[in-house]
């Protein structure tokens, strides 16, 4: 049986917007999510992945995930402590056969333009090149 690692970081980040995006603007999703909160589908996407890979049989890690609304980009420490929660949910969860990320897209923190690709190359570095790393993102 496969295990598939879930997780991500959800935040539209716009460079125009003055409302700030500190550590305590993003809902954390608890772990492990009840069955209530996957039909519910109260964690976007996150619980769409959950629920696709238990329904394909495989062993389902479910990862750190926050999400925020669209505001201003994050600090590059709020970025950071986000970040080191979403890898250190994944080191806890290896050897894993595969990652699914939902991510935004259009995150951005400071220092930062593409969080979800900064995302998935840590991630890479991480599994290895064999591991299938699957992300979803808001377009």
């Amino acid at each position: 049986m496969p295990r598939v690692f879930v997780g991500g970081l959800f935040h539209e980040a716009n460079a125009f917007s003055p409302i700030k995006t500190p550590l305590e603007a993003f809902d954390i999703a608890p772990a492990p999510l009840s069955g209530s909160d996957e039909a519910s589908g109260a964690w976007v996407g996150y619980s769409s992945f959950l629920r696709a890979a238990k329904a394909s049989g495989a062993k389902v890690v479910a990862g750190f995930y926050a999400m925020a609304t669209p505001s201003a980009p994050c600090s590059a420490k709020t970025y950071q402590a986000l970040k080191d929660r979403l890898i250190a949910s994944l080191k806890q969860a290896m050897p894993v056969d595969a990652v699914c990320l939902f991510l935004h897209g259009a995150q951005t923190a400071q220092g930062e333009p593409d969080c979800a690709g900064d995302i998935a190359l840590m991630i890479r570095q991480m599994v290895g090149p064999h591991v299938p790393i699957g992300v979803a993102l808001d377009l």
